[in-house]
């Protein structure tokens, strides 16, 4: 049976590799959002209206091939797509 102390040291390792993957994810995801906002734009679209469509209605023609956003697009959870988008004020 573990000590109390080897409990919590091994629950702090625990949790410092938890928040390391979620600031690893979430720096992946800023990382793939950006790049996706970048092709929009280069296309003359509005980036955030765009998103906005392919959460809406699920429509994958919202987000252009252009440097393969589209399919970049899949490796995302809509979930952190919609809360970007109202950090973004959309």
């Amino acid at each position: 049976m573990k000590t109390k102390r080897e409990r919590s040291s091994t629950d702090d390792l625990k949790t410092n590799s938890l928040q390391g993957m979620m600031q690893m994810h979430c720096s992946d995801f800023e990382k793939t959002i950006n790049e996706i906002v970048v092709a929009l734009k280069e296309r003359g679209y509005n980036s955030y209206e765009q998103l906005q469509g392919y959460i809406s209605l699920d429509d994958d023609s919202y987000i252009t091939r252009l440097n393969g956003a589209r399919e970049k697009k899949h490796t995302l959870d809509m979930e952190q797509i919609i809360k970007y988008l109202k950090e973004q004020g959309w």
